[in-house]
């Protein structure tokens, strides 16, 4: 499924002031790690809602922390930290940037992404999960912010929908939610299907035993609580 041209103009990259209907759209900003969902959850929001969503840089880098500027919600998308750390791994083998041979040695591995371990100085994967998602998370109760599972938007779009409108009051363009099954790269391309259940169903089971108890030892209990993240869901 492609993604209209009505649809390409909602996701405009804000630079200044815009005159009429456009410039009185509420602005968005969606943070979340790399491997987390964020241009989809950003072409959602733009196909649903009358918003201007922006890009990767403006307002701060969407993997980094957030720059709280006026007139600007953000959404932060999260993801358990089992699927994460898989496909954090699995993209940066594409990229070339590790050459270590399993899951778990990535998990204990330098962060293999210059420009994630210099914003967050974390000193390996799990400790950017922590690190970046504490952030996340702690901005939510200070500003504008509101903090979505990618898990819960694949599993129902409709419902994550009404807690931003909620929260954030905001033109539906829709009465009806529309998804996007396919995959969405940068740019907001459709690059492919998604394997839902894959996600919803965790990788907890499919992780050795030593990466489970690493990630048992090493995670940030109360941030797995608070976002609802456990090892035996």
């Amino acid at each position: 499924m492609g993604l209209p041209s009505d649809r390409v103009r909602a996701l405009l990259e804000w630079s200044g002031p815009r005159q009429s209907r456009r410039s009185r759209r509420r602005v968005v900003k969606v943070h979340g790690l790399l491997r987390t969902g964020t241009n989809y959850v950003s072409a959602l929001l733009g196909e649903n809602l009358d918003v201007q969503v922006l890009g990767p840089e403006k307002g701060g880098w969407k993997h980094g922390p957030i720059d709280m500027a006026e007139g600007v919600t953000t959404v932060v998308v999260v993801k358990s930290p089992d699927t994460w750390l898989e496909s954090f791994y699995k993209w940066e083998l594409i990229r070339g940037r590790t050459e270590v041979r399993t899951l778990t040695e990535f998990a204990t591995a330098p962060v293999s992404h210059p420009r994630l371990t210099d914003v967050w100085g974390a000193r390996d994967p799990i400790d950017a999960w922590n690190k970046a998602n504490a952030s996340w998370v702690g901005a939510e109760a200070t500003g504008d912010v509101l903090v979505v599972r990618y898990e819960d938007v694949i599993a129902d779009i409709g419902r994550e929908l009404d807690r931003f409108t909620a929260r954030f009051p905001t033109r539906r363009r829709h009465r009806t939610p529309v998804d996007i099954e396919s995959r969405v790269g940068p740019g907001w391309k459709t690059v492919g299907p998604v394997d839902r259940d894959h996600y919803t169903a965790g990788a907890w089971q499919r992780l050795d035993e030593e990466l489970v108890a690493l990630l048992a030892a090493r995670l940030d209990r109360e941030l797995v609580r608070l976002l609802r993240y456990s090892g035996e869901e």
